[in-house]
């Protein structure tokens, strides 16, 4: 099965080509721009070295998050329009799950947080289960106090990864001292092959769907949102 896979969930932009389960041509962008400046050329970037045509695609998988509210609907949007004109169908993965995936032999808890702002971290926990990494905290937004208070509960080592972790690596030191530990630098960002390989899990269980059925995760309003219930709020 040949997929196109898209991340653009966080502050990197990802783009590869899975063919069963091989990774044929990755490419990926870090920079605090709209994705929308290179994510159509990265895609053209990968079908060229490829050889691929989008009628060549078996389907699509794409971050639904959580992660960037701009970032989603640009992924997805994108996806969409890709899905719409090849006629394939599309399989949603989580951002979380993604960026967990990079650490899918850890033997310690893994924490996969994407920095959320507001003082606050989209965040779940993963453990090894069988030889799979398998998810055992449910995905929610928090602040960072209470993802250490459960991490700390748990009394055993532990890493973080995402900019999550990144951004509030002090206090996590600070607060877990030895228990914890952060995964390399370059595992901290989503990648897009990580993307398509679980993309390929979920068509193998029959997860994939039409284009139109894909829908962000969002966990929480946007800022736009809560700014404007708060311009209506001082109108009244």
């Amino acid at each position: 099965m040949k997929i196109l896979a898209i991340d653009t969930a966080s502050f990197s932009t990802g783009v590869a080509i899975i063919e069963d389960r091989v990774v044929k041509a990755e490419v990926s962008f870090t920079s605090n721009t709209t994705h929308t400046r290179r994510l159509l050329e990265m895609v053209d970037h990968v079908l060229a070295k490829t050889s691929t045509e989008l009628l060549d695609l078996d389907g699509f998988a794409v971050t639904v998050g959580p992660g960037s509210f701009t970032g989603l609907r640009i992924g997805i949007s994108t996806v969409k329009g890709l899905a719409f004109a090849a006629r394939k169908p599309v399989a949603g993965v989580s951002s979380l799950d993604a960026l967990a995936s990079g650490l899918m032999f850890s033997a310690s808890p893994v924490y996969a947080m994407l920095f959320a702002k507001r003082n606050e971290v989209y965040w779940a926990q993963y453990e090894l289960k069988h030889g799979l990494l398998t998810k055992t905290r449910d995905e929610v937004v928090a602040g960072i106090d209470a993802v250490l208070e459960i991490a700390g509960e748990a009394g055993g080592s532990c890493i973080f990864v995402g900019d999550g972790a990144v951004n509030y690596k002090s206090v996590i030191e600070e607060r877990l001292k030895d228990l914890a530990s952060f995964a390399p630098g370059d595992r901290n960002f989503i990648r897009a092959a990580g993307v398509g390989l679980l993309g390929a899990d979920l068509f193998d269980a029959g997860a994939g769907c039409p284009a139109e059925k894909i829908v962000p995760v969002y966990l929480r309003r946007s800022d736009a949102e809560l700014n404007f219930e708060k311009k209506m709020a001082k109108s009244v």
